[in-house]
């Protein structure tokens, strides 16, 4: 004959061998890699995160605000400018609005 036939038998063995060990480690990459954040998921949370720190700075720069307001409120009181310190009242009452429910 002009073929090696258990040649060619075990080269296609040792072949066929070699693509069911690459399908098993593509399946098992795959499976860590979905298991793993990607960059853009990783981005959007520190997104999150910066807006999040954002809005808790802007709360508390608030209340300094109102605590300040609320320090001149009485000093106005104790000078007798009633209608000046009801006004200053009155803004403080807005900006404790603009505050988070159950944050103030």
């Amino acid at each position: 004959m002009f073929f090696d036939v258990k040649g060619i038998c075990w080269t296609l063995a040792a072949l066929l061998v070699v693509v069911l060990v690459c399908t098993v480690d593509l399946k098992c990459a795959a499976g860590r890699d979905s298991q793993q954040q990607g960059a853009i998921d990783r981005v959007r949370g520190e997104i999150a995160a910066g807006k999040g720190e954002l809005a808790v700075r802007h709360a508390d720069g608030v209340r300094v605000q109102i605590r300040d307001l609320r320090i001149h409120v009485r000093k106005l009181l104790k000078e007798g400018k009633n209608a000046e310190a009801r006004r200053l009242m009155a803004e403080i009452q807005k900006l404790e609005r603009t505050l988070p429910e159950g944050k103030r």
